[in-house]
């Protein structure tokens, strides 16, 4: 049975609060997101006030839409004014519409007007390939790397003291996440984003990666990371200074043989870095050349 469906487009309402939220049934119908999730990330203060919503209603609710926020990145030692979009979400029943391609396309005239370069990332590239965007190999880094402690230790990374273990349930450790990304400097300059945190809180609702996440009071920076054995995998540091890697494993002060880091290192340590191809779609948009070997930190993917 075919239906005529009427819609109503509205767009960068996400400032007004019943509006937004408006759209949280929508990600619950195709992301399975928590409406508590969504409305906890805007009372907690982490939400991006550039998130502009490209909405399609039908009789007042959400069937359809697209979303692009600012995503200013260092690349190559300078700032590209760049755009990240999400949110990529059509209801299953009004799919086959054309919805998706008439908010894609409504959007992107406005990414264009605005910025350099467009990112997201996807499972189905193809589809992205006929609106100008191209895919971009993902790589992280290993290196050997030697750091014993003063002793011998037989403790988890759990236990030590000078890392505290942060949780979003508990308000205390809310406020020193946010006290870091107030004025937090890029974890790269070949590649990093600017101002992650609003990804960062979402990506921290996975309980996985949560458990990941710790602050060291002596570098006053977040540290997210874990061991395999004497492998250290290092996937986000965010604080005033990035230190170097002498300094963050002393810090955490555990034995170690080999370092995995899932962000350029350039600031980090200079190596030798042996890239490996990573999992997954990161595709850019927009006539800029990006270096050879980039991975996005995985707390800043969206």
């Amino acid at each position: 049975m075919s239906h005529n469906y009427q819609y109503d487009f509205e767009w960068n309402y996400n400032a007004d609060e019943p509006k937004r939220e408006r759209l949280f049934p929508l990600f619950k119908a195709v992301f399975n997101m928590k409406e508590s999730d969504l409305k906890a990330l805007y009372a907690s203060g982490f939400a991006n006030p550039t998130y502009t919503p490209f909405t399609y209603f039908h009789d007042g609710i959400a069937v359809a839409n697209v979303s692009m926020f600012e995503l200013p990145m260092r690349i190559g030692g300078r700032r590209v004014n760049a755009a990240g979009i999400q949110s990529v979400m059509t209801d299953p029943g009004h799919r086959g519409r054309g919805l998706f391609r008439q908010l894609f396309e409504t959007m992107l005239t406005e990414l264009d007007r605005r910025h350099e370069a467009g990112f997201l990332f996807t499972d189905s590239p193809r589809l992205y390939e006929g609106f100008g965007f191209r895919e971009v190999e993902e790589t992280f880094f290993v290196s050997p790397y030697r750091y014993r402690p003063g002793g011998p230790s037989t403790r988890s990374i759990r236990s030590i003291p000078s890392l505290r273990k942060l949780s979003l349930t508990n308000a205390e450790d809310v406020q020193v996440i946010q006290e870091q990304f107030r004025q937090h400097a890029p974890v790269s300059s070949v590649f990093a984003p600017m101002s992650h945190g609003a990804s960062f809180y979402l990506n921290m609702l996975d309980p996985q990666l949560q458990s990941n996440l710790y602050y060291s009071e002596q570098l006053k920076a977040l540290i997210v990371c874990k061991f395999e054995g004497e492998t250290l995998k290092l996937y986000d540091i965010v604080g005033r200074r990035i230190p170097k890697l002498d300094e963050a494993a002393a810090a955490i002060g555990e034995p170690v043989s080999k370092v995995e880091c899932y962000f350029h290192p350039d600031l980090l340590h200079p190596g030798p870095w042996t890239p490996i191809p990573s999992p997954g779609h990161l595709m850019v948009r927009g006539a800029i050349e990006l270096p050879k070997q980039i991975h996005f930190p995985i707390t800043a993917a969206f």
